[in-house]
């Protein structure tokens, strides 16, 4: 099996492909941009999108997804409390995101260390795979696994991805039969392919991996929540 990289810096293409036993990794890159910022907390957060394709030497799509990534651009020490403010407005998927942060990561007082003390978060959004047998899954998984390598080791990359263990085709609906088992199964091959474990209690539908041992691990916090009654 041989790898080949190519890295471009053009908009219009992505930023870099990979290329492994038959199949082609194309990564595109967006720029961090501050989706939404409140006078009231000084904290700023921007995201970016990380979006993918894997394809066949056809050209059929084996893969393909969507990685956010979330950084801070201020130190200030109300940071995670800022973040769960800020993005309670913008959207549902947004809010639900940053209460599962603050409430796993808050820790017991605002000066308690957090995640985005020692990188940005990345969130696996989105992941659809139709390999067509184990071999081509098996390939498909490594080249994700590179996307989520190249932003978590060096500087200035992320130090916790985060994932809902959601089966797509239960969306709009999960309370059908079989939902259960069928989250099930995925969040076993997420621990299997992604190295992901559980979050605990009302949130294991959620999942994290830590790529620095600095990050603290996940336990509920007794704070208030900021968000409540804010709006």
């Amino acid at each position: 099996m041989t790898d080949s990289i190519q890295i471009t810096a053009r908009d219009d293409k992505p930023s870099w492909t990979k290329t492994r036993g038959g199949l082609t990794l194309s990564v595109r890159m967006g720029r961090f941009a501050l989706p939404y910022h409140h006078d009231e907390f000084r904290a700023r957060f921007s995201e970016r999108d990380i979006r993918f394709v894997i394809n066949d030497a056809s050209g059929r799509v084996v893969a393909k997804g969507t990685f956010e990534e979330w950084r801070q651009d201020s130190t200030d020490p109300t940071g995670i409390d800022g973040f769960r403010f800020a993005l309670e407005n913008i959207s549902n998927e947004w809010a639900k995101l940053s209460e599962v942060i603050f409430y796993n990561w808050a820790g017991e007082d605002e000066m308690a260390e957090i995640p985005f003390d020692h990188g940005s978060v990345l969130v696996f959004e989105r992941l659809e795979i139709k390999a067509a047998s184990a071999a081509e899954s098996n390939v498909a998984w490594s080249l994700i696994n590179e996307i989520i390598a190249r932003r978590t080791t060096g500087r200035g990359t992320a130090c916790l991805m985060i994932l809902k263990a959601f089966p797509l085709e239960y969306e709009g609906n999960k309370k059908v039969e079989g939902f259960e088992r069928s989250r099930g199964a995925l969040q076993r091959l997420y621990r299997k392919r992604l190295s992901v474990q559980a979050l605990p209690d009302e949130y294991h539908e959620w999942m994290w991996r830590r790529f620095s041992p600095d990050v603290p691990a996940p336990a509920l916090t007794k704070r208030e929540d900021p968000a409540i009654g804010a709006f």
